[in-house]
């Protein structure tokens, strides 16, 4: 993804390259935790119009962890010409779209984020894997 992104320090400004990372290992990110922090963040970036749909998708990535891993370990916010949004966890499978039914309550979650982000993917990495999501940024906010 985004090297030069992942270097920078914490909530800190390097040119176009931001990002900040939520709760850490100690303190897993619960959906309203992470919704709160996605908030602030967005505030301060400047990026409140896009609040309300990074709070759903980093909620639903948040609660996916939740449901199909131990727990989400991290949460980070990237910003340069995408909002990213990556949530890390234990587990070793990747999510997947999957069929529901309309009277099902669940199984919709990563299809709500295929609507909401502009892409999304995983990767693995030593611990488990990463989910991340981006959405678009209007050209004024680049």
């Amino acid at each position: 993804m985004r090297r030069g992104a992942r270097r920078t320090g914490r909530g800190r400004d390097r040119g176009r390259h931001r990002h900040d990372h939520g709760p850490g290992a100690a303190d897993p990110p619960a959906p309203s935790r992470a919704r709160r922090f996605t908030r602030r963040t967005l505030e301060e970036w400047g990026l409140t119009a896009l609040s309300e749909f990074a709070e759903l998708l980093v909620s639903e990535l948040v609660t996916n962890a939740l449901l199909h891993a131990d727990a989400p370990r991290r949460l980070r916010l990237f910003r340069d010409r995408t909002l990213t949004v990556e949530v890390a966890d234990s587990g070793g499978q990747a999510p997947r779209l999957r069929p529901s039914a309309e009277e099902d309550e669940g199984g919709r979650g990563m299809h709500l984020v295929s609507e909401l982000a502009h892409r999304w993917g995983t990767r693995q990495t030593k611990d488990g894997k990463v989910v991340w999501a981006e959405m678009e940024l209007d050209y004024r906010y680049r």
